[in-house]
């Protein structure tokens, strides 16, 4: 297969290549723009939020094959045989928030539907990510609702949230595919059961929480993102097999959680078993001592982070690489810290805080502002070393050396909801979760039918990579460039564009006292306010019959805040500038 790929290659690029004045757009603003020799040789997974598609190209932005799907995409995968394995939205969910899916599909090489797992109810919904693990079952997170009387007798102050909240738990489960459309679930653990609290004396989890790094503080939160209810928002999940051990990060508490694997079920419920002891209580956590009563703010060191997964190759293997979105304002870093585990357990400092003090390596770009996501996101180390990314927000992969921290490889995808973006026009509607690049030796592509065909985007830019020959006047412009499925399944959706979204959104006044207006378009949602540390200061999904949404700061400390404006899963960030009274002229 390889000798195959290497002929087509060089087939494509013995071309002389001139841009001529053929029409084509003068400025590049999608695909490949960056490929240098010392990128990882391999393939990238691309999809969106907003396209039924999922696609593999390789370094020079070619197309080398595609899965259609009937649904959209949230998180996807390759299994080590080819296989598609991807999260859909449902649509009919009734429970849920951003970052709900609810269907885990398989789909073989050839595109085919092998398998279809539904898990959506009123009450239990999956979400986010999943991990493929080595036994072929698949560990998955779910929010489960837990009424307000379970809240109350778990020791949650209710004077935090709203008197009508419910709070959402959140579970893991280790799935065992059957059948077409069945699973069975072979392993579970649920946060509630690992709690602490200081409020009420008279509950059995109550004791001193900065004595128990090891159960999460029931109370540390007031309210979840997004919505009132989603307190912990589990954003990833990852697997160590060698270890037996599984890492989340949890987003609203700022931190990364290590849990133990090994344990039953039964094991997972209490806080004695399994390999380390500990049963199914925290064996690790880092990122923000404060969630624990074991710091403050200022030690707060990830703001909004996701994708934290341990590290299989280079000179950081099994450390763990972290993409932390809010490095600081507008500044988003890769970071990669190195716990020590004895065998038994994780070491702690003298102060009882998760070793290590620092960080072993953090990324940030010469610009840093130029390397920015306030959400979803992804990094990893590829098998040559080079760190992987992906800025969710810009659709925008980058591979970049961690020593020289040179950037290697940069592409930007072309998908705009079920078609591509124009070569020259802005990228829009191509948000991704997260990104993965898989190398061509990679065990799942021996004996696959690899076709190179065109850049996905249209019109593509010609480059001697790509082998697009503008001296011949080829013209892409009309040409399909994928077997798309263009079939519009809901209109509304399909019409949202991200740069009109960005225009119809608008703050005033800006710089504000205190209260502030956001006025969005037809489809705004809900808004949710962050600091600069990534902390959530306001939240709102009350919007009046004008799109409105009236927000107060005035309890905050003067400074920069992102109001991120929720239009049914697509993000639109605003600043707003708060300022003492006296300067607000």
């Amino acid at each position: 297969m390889k000798k195959r790929v290497e002929r087509v290659r060089t087939f494509l690029c013995v071309f002389i290549l001139i841009l001529a004045a053929t029409g084509k757009a003068q400025t590049q603003t999608v695909g490949t723009f960056t490929n240098s020799e010392y990128a990882l040789e391999g393939y990238t997974l691309v999809f969106s939020f907003s396209s039924n598609g999922v696609y593999l190209v390789d370094n020079c932005g070619l197309k080398i094959h595609e899965w259609q799907t009937e649904n959209t995409t949230v998180s996807a995968y390759l299994d080590d045989n080819g296989d598609l394995i991807k999260t859909s939205p449902d649509p009919n969910h009734v429970f849920g928030a951003n970052g709900q899916h609810g269907i885990i599909s398989r789909f073989g090489w050839d595109g085919e539907k092998q398998w279809e797992y539904k898990l959506s109810t009123d009450s239990l919904i999956l979400h986010h990510d999943i991990e493929l693990l080595p036994n072929g079952n698949i560990l998955c997170m779910a929010w489960q609702r837990l009424s307000r009387q379970k809240t109350i007798a778990l020791g949650r102050d209710t004077t935090l949230a709203a008197s009508t909240a419910d709070v959402w738990d959140e579970v893991i489960l280790e799935l065992m595919p059957m059948g077409p459309s069945q699973a069975s679930v072979v392993w579970k653990w649920t946060a509630s059961e690992h709690l602490i609290q200081d409020f009420d004396s008279t509950k059995s989890n109550y004791g001193i929480v900065a004595d128990h790094p090891e159960l999460l503080n029931v109370n540390y939160r007031s309210q979840g993102l997004g919505n009132y209810d989603d307190w912990l928002h589990f954003n990833s999940i990852d697997y160590n097999a060698a270890l037996d051990q599984i890492l989340i990060s949890g987003h609203t508490f700022c931190e990364i959680y290590i849990i133990d694997h090994s344990t039953t079920s039964a094991q997972a419920q209490g806080h004695s078993g399994g390999a380390a002891g500990a049963g199914g209580d925290i064996l690790y956590r880092w990122g923000n001592p404060h969630a624990y009563k074991n710091g403050t703010l200022a030690n707060q060191r990830f703001g909004g982070q996701h994708d934290p997964t341990w590290i299989a190759y280079g000179d950081y293997e099994n450390d763990i690489i972290v993409f932390n979105n809010i490095h600081s304002s507008g500044v988003s870093s890769v970071d990669i810290l190195s716990p020590t585990w004895t065998g038994s357990y994780y070491l702690k400092d003298v102060q009882k805080r998760f070793l290590p003090k620092e960080l072993a390596y953090s990324f940030i770009k010469t610009t840093p502002t130029d390397f920015f996501s306030p959400g979803q996101s992804s990094a990893e180390v590829l098998p040559n070393g080079n760190i992987f990314t992906l800025e969710a927000a810009k659709g925008k992969y980058t591979e970049f050396i961690p020593d020289t921290k040179e950037i290697v490889w940069e592409y930007i995808s072309p998908i705009k909801d079920n078609s591509f973006t124009k070569q020259g026009q802005t990228a829009s509607g191509n948000p991704v979760f997260k990104g993965h690049k898989y190398a061509t030796d990679f065990i799942g592509f021996i004996d696959k039918n690899i076709n190179m065909g065109l850049p996905l985007e249209i019109d593509p830019w010609p480059t001697a990579c790509n082998g697009i020959d503008t001296t011949t006047h080829q013209d892409t412009t009309h040409q399909d460039t994928t077997d798309q499925d263009t079939t519009v399944k809901d209109s509304s959706r399909l019409s949202l564009n991200h740069v009109e979204l960005e225009i119809q959104t608008t703050v005033y006044p800006n710089p504000t006292s205190g209260k502030c207006t956001i006025k969005g378009g037809q489809y705004f949602q809900a808004i949710e306010v962050r600091d600069v540390l990534g902390r959530t200061v306001y939240q709102s999904n009350v919007v009046s019959s004008s799109h409105q949404i009236v927000i107060d700061l005035s309890k905050n400390p003067p400074g920069t805040y992102y109001a991120i404006c929720d239009y049914g899963g697509f993000p639109v960030i605003k600043k707003c500038i708060l300022i003492t009274e006296q300067n607000n002229y």
